[in-house]
């Protein structure tokens, strides 16, 4: 009886393996790591099954080509955003004062705006997107339509959308913060810096901004003075020493990190990385080319894996960091630029402007590189939604704010 019921036990694992053999496990795109668990049945004399763990990873497919699409009455694209409720991508166009506006991998439009369109924030709990206009007013759209413009204060730079208090904050080379609610300014907030004098104690060129979604505060870097300020609502409620020439950061809250990329390190701040612990409210400084003064132009993060992706525009390479820890440094084409993540892939975009070429990493290497089939890739944008990934190619730079051949570049 027992030789008949082990017989019966080898024949159930051998047709439970040859079923797993041919089983088709459906990867969707977009799924990251899943951790399954299937029976296998011991060949003893229990009759127990035991439970062990089945690990399947679900990755994305390596994204390819597309197509690349002219933009037509477009110069020196530099900035690209992407609105999840309206579904619209937009492109701001530097020099020829429009924004080209993309959906579902179509070209739309241009709306025409005053000069110098310079970054793209949208409120991804509306329909509205926010593009700063260097040289005018900040303007509001919702689709293709201009639905308002804020008042200037000096020269509008960055934006960042607060998902606490729903307020706009933008930063201005003039020392200050512009508070919006929807299409209505709010406050100036003036930034000072404590260690100036009075008058010269304005805290400079503010550009890059960061909200920190749990606690609503607001974290503002000025390039020019080499500090990063805190506002809670419509007040400044910290500063602290990042380094000099910051123009680029990013928040990871769930891991309590904010990282910064200095494309102007100087003798003093020789830095080009810098991290700041919100736990702590330290700040750590890493310098991945010591002795030198090469700078970081831009930086993204990988919110799933929790790696932030640096671009060295002088060095050709794309250095990783997690937590206040470099995992590594990888090379990549030539003068690598913007940077970009699909939060749903974990695939990294990186723009070589020289080579005129994009690379894929994804976790520590490259796994893909596309030529843009356009000249000078710059910017990077993720429609999130469908996953393709925006490229703005920033055109033949023959003259003084003149380009041409502006395209964009679209990858899935």
């Amino acid at each position: 009886m027992r030789t008949n019921e082990s017989k019966a036990r080898r024949f159930y694992l051998l047709a439970l393996l040859i079923l797993l053999s041919f089983t088709v496990i459906t990867v969707s795109v977009g799924q990251r790591p899943s951790v399954a668990a299937a029976p296998l049945i011991e060949e003893t004399g229990s009759t127990s099954t035991t439970y062990l763990p089945l690990v399947f990873k679900s990755i994305a497919p390596v994204p390819q080509f597309v197509k690349n699409v002219a933009l037509p009455n477009a110069q020196c694209p530099n900035a690209v955003g992407f609105n999840a409720v309206s579904g619209y991508v937009y492109v701001a166009n530097n020099f020829s004062y429009n924004v080209s506006a993309f959906k579902n991998g179509n070209f739309v439009t241009n709306i025409a705006m005053g000069e110098w369109p310079t970054q793209i924030a949208a409120d991804n709990d509306s329909p509205l997107t926010y593009v700063t206009v260097l040289h005018d007013q900040v303007t509001v759209l919702n689709g293709t339509t201009i639905v308002g413009k804020i008042p200037d204060k000096y020269e509008p730079y960055g934006a960042v959308v607060n998902p606490v208090n729903g307020y706009t904050y933008i930063t201005d080379l003039d020392s200050t913060v512009q508070v919006v609610n929807g299409l209505t300014l709010l406050s100036n907030v003036s930034v000072t810096d404590p260690q100036g004098t009075p008058p010269n104690n304005g805290a400079g060129w503010l550009e890059p901004a960061v909200v920190d979604p749990n606690t609503g505060l607001v974290y503002v870097a000025s390039w020019s003075h080499g500090k990063m300020y805190v506002l809670d609502g419509t007040n400044v409620v910290g500063n602290y020493r990042a380094g000099w020439g910051v123009k680029d950061m990013v928040i990871d809250a769930t891991r309590g990190y904010i990282y910064l990329a200095h494309s102007d390190p100087n003798t003093t701040y020789p830095h080009n990385i810098s991290v700041f612990n919100l736990n702590t409210k330290t700040f750590t400084y890493i310098d991945t080319d010591s002795g030198s003064l090469s700078g970081s132009r831009s930086v993204a993060l990988d919110p799933i894996s929790g790696n932030a992706y640096f671009t060295n525009p002088d060095k050709n390479t794309v250095t990783v960091v997690k937590g206040t820890q470099v995992l590594k440094t990888i090379a990549v084409g030539t003068m690598p630029w913007g940077i970009g993540v699909n939060p749903n892939t974990g695939y990294v975009f990186v723009t070589n402007r020289s080579s005129n070429t994009i690379s894929v990493i994804r976790e520590l290497a490259v796994v893909n590189t596309i030529p843009a089939q356009g000249l000078q890739p710059f910017a990077v944008g993720v429609d999130t939604i469908n996953d393709d990934v925006y490229i703005a190619n920033r055109g033949d730079e023959y003259g003084l704010y003149q380009c041409r051949q502006a395209s964009v570049t679209i990858l899935h």
